[in-house]
């Protein structure tokens, strides 16, 4: 059964087993599959925005890790670092350029999307299935966080699955080619609140939010 499973950074010690895996999963997919240019050993690949600011949406079946996102806010810094978009407007980040957001746009409120990663081999069901939960539970911090919109810098493509899954989903801002993979991206915000009606696999958005509060940041929902 697949579930969807988030947590803020180093919260618990159940993070740190699928943290891991997902680090995997990024080194594989981003350094050694698209060869971008990030730290990272024989085996993971981190960053100075995997920090007590982020929040992490993780998909499981049994235990094994199939899909995961993290998100990360841009009202707060950790030792001067707020989230790769912020950062980046502001000439922090070497590989991308000032520019991609329209001038003079408000990131209050907003959190970034990033890292998102799936199991190659799930099949297609799997996989959209496993999507929606990773969006679900990306949204569900948004909202318990006070988030207005959630941001990504991604492939064009991904708008699309956004809209389908139920999302308001809109390019802003001035496409990006990436010079270490040489693929095009651009910046997406989504509002946090579904489209009325929806069908994506949870009942579309009435204020609510459809996964249980527990007394830590962690929750878990599973697929229908």
């Amino acid at each position: 059964m697949l579930k969807s499973v988030t947590y803020k950074y180093a919260e618990t010690a159940d993070f740190w087993k699928l943290f891991h895996n997902y680090a995997e999963f990024r080194k594989e997919q981003f350094v050694d599959g698209l060869g971008w240019q990030l730290w990272h050993n024989d085996s993971i690949e981190i960053d100075q925005y995997d920090n007590p600011n982020t929040h992490y949406s993780f998909v499981v079946d049994d235990n094994k890790l199939i899909a995961a996102a993290r998100l990360i806010p841009s009202d707060q810094a950790w030792y001067g670092w707020h989230n790769l978009l912020v950062d980046a407007e502001a000439g922090r980040v070497p590989t991308v350029e000032p520019g991609i957001f329209p001038k003079g746009y408000d990131f209050s409120n907003t959190w970034e999307c990033s890292r998102l990663v799936t199991d190659p081999i799930l099949p297609g069901a799997d996989r959209l299935t496993s999507f929606k939960l990773l969006v679900g539970g990306l949204v569900g911090i948004g909202k318990q966080n006070g988030a207005r919109a959630l941001l990504s810098l991604s492939p064009p493509p991904l708008r699309r699955s956004l809209r389908l899954a139920g999302y308001r989903a809109q390019r802003i801002g001035s496409p990006y080619q990436c010079g270490e993979d040489n693929k095009d991206y651009c910046a997406l915000e989504m509002t946090i609140d579904r489209v009325s009606g929806s069908s994506c696999g949870f009942p579309a958005d009435k204020g609510g939010f459809p996964y249980k509060k527990r007394k830590t940041s962690s929750s878990v929902v599973q697929a229908n």
